[in-house]
């Protein structure tokens, strides 16, 4: 099997925790999720649409009057999905682009 997949998948670990943790303390921490929501776009788009406003519904912030916390936390669990769901997510993309290389040129498994 190919080592390109873990790989590919590898340099986006590197790449996602170098963004999200070098903009901590920061004004350029708002943006992280601008560098990789189009790598992982359709994952970037169900945890926008779907994730973070359950969780904001969870914790209760009700876009009047929401703690610093609750900010926090919900930055910290969009991370944590972007950085470990995004490296299976290119993993997954990579392995299928690697497989389908292989196919096209007559490899077997």
């Amino acid at each position: 099997m190919s080592r390109v997949a873990p790989s590919v998948a590898g340099v986006y670990l590197l790449f996602s925790i170098t963004v999200y943790f070098g903009t901590l303390g920061g004004d350029a921490h708002s943006w992280w999720p601008a560098f990789l929501y189009p790598i992982v776009w359709p994952l970037g788009k169900l945890e926008h649409d779907v994730l973070a406003p359950a969780l904001a519904h969870w914790l209760g912030a009700d876009g009047k009057n929401v703690p610093e916390a609750t900010w926090i936390a919900m930055d910290r669990v969009s991370g944590a999905f972007y950085v470990l769901a995004g490296t299976m997510w290119v993993w997954c993309i990579a392995a299928l682009v690697v497989r389908a290389l292989m196919a096209l040129r007559g490899h077997k498994r």
